[in-house]
């Protein structure tokens, strides 16, 4: 996001001045102050362009995961119902305070029976 606020204070500042020296084109000599205009110009569009494009790509490290947000919000495939098949991976532990009761209760096969999933 903050890319994106720089891109707009650089294309402000580079209007602002395109339209500055495009009034003052007079002190320019001869057509250096049309070549000056377009060049601003061109370096007030092209530079906040330019983040704008590179800042809708990510590169995600190995062993990490991206996940896709549009405003904020995460995209959800099964929003409509769809059948959506999911892997994954889920990183657990026993509270010491309940472990005496897991045992007690389910055993030491714990895992299969309450973490697994049903077929």
């Amino acid at each position: 996001m903050g890319k994106l606020v720089f891109a707009a204070i650089v294309l402000l500042i580079g209007l602002a001045s395109y339209f500055g020296v495009k009034r003052r084109a007079d002190l320019f000599p001869g057509g250096l102050g049309s070549l000056v205009q377009r060049a601003i110009l061109a370096v007030a569009i092209g530079v906040p362009a330019l983040i704008f494009v590179f800042s809708i790509f990510r590169v995600i490290p190995a062993g990490q995961v991206g996940v896709k947000v549009l405003f904020g919000e995460v995209d959800a495939a099964s929003k409509d119902l769809q059948a959506v098949h999911v892997e994954m991976v889920l990183n657990y532990r026993v509270v010491a305070d309940r472990a005496p009761e897991v045992y007690r209760s389910i055993g030491l096969g714990y895992s299969s029976v309450i973490i697994d999933p049903g077929a």
